[in-house]
């Protein structure tokens, strides 16, 4: 599903901000990225999502080429995925349930299916009793399950989280992780980036592991 062949990424002199980078994740494979800060790990995440384009060698999702994407051809590609933030970034006038639907009207979606499937991803989450609610209402960890509800609300090929329990307490991190585990468990592929080593030991997922833009390790656990 996600596939990446001597990527190479630079943005400017100086060394690369990843160096040769090669690896495979499977559809429907669970697996984190670790490493130090600035190792590499945002870069990595924003060129699978066509925020960025390789240097040099190719990545791959699915079967698309993202740097041979036209401008148009990355907007659609990207409805194809679900991207978690540390900060959530919900709009903060739009109440829960505006927030989650605002990625389905996007897409055209009929009103009735879009309050359908807003409903059913609260429900998955635990908030709908929060739907209402504003996100300066919510508690950090009630904020970043909105989050997740709103990346998963268009049923995506691929999940990507970039540090989503950076600021959370462990037990509200364990909490989120079940949830990313119950979207692995449809189906999704879910990519999960972290510096917190005691998540990887608690949900026994493969690692990839950057270091000054280089995988210098891969396990699984």
């Amino acid at each position: 599903m996600i596939r990446f062949e001597n990527v190479c990424k630079r943005y400017g002199p100086g060394p690369p901000a990843l160096d040769g980078v090669s690896f495979e994740l499977q559809k429907g494979e669970f697996a984190f990225l670790t490493g130090a800060s600035g190792a590499g790990k945002t870069t990595l995440i924003k060129l699978v999502y066509g925020e960025q384009r390789p240097t040099t060698g190719r990545v791959l999702v699915g079967s698309r080429s993202i740097g041979d994407l036209s401008r148009s051809g990355i907007q659609a590609f990207r409805r194809r995925l679900g991207v978690v933030f540390q900060d959530c970034r919900l709009i903060p006038a739009r109440d829960v349930f505006e927030n989650v639907t605002f990625v389905l009207r996007a897409l055209g979606m009929h009103p009735r299916e879009q309050k359908e499937r807003a409903l059913a991803v609260l429900r998955w989450v635990g908030l709908t009793h929060r739907m209402r609610s504003r996100p300066l209402e919510l508690s950090g960890g009630e904020q970043q399950r909105v989050a997740i509800a709103r990346a998963v609300a268009a049923d995506p090929e691929v999940l990507l989280a970039d540090e989503p329990t950076g600021n959370l307490d462990p037990d509200l991190s364990l909490e989120i992780l079940e949830i990313f585990k119950k979207i692995n468990g449809r189906g999704t592929t879910v990519l999960v980036v972290t510096h917190d080593r005691d998540l990887t030991r608690a949900v026994r997922r493969r690692v990839l592991r950057l270091e000054h833009g280089h995988l210098c390790e891969e396990t699984a656990a």
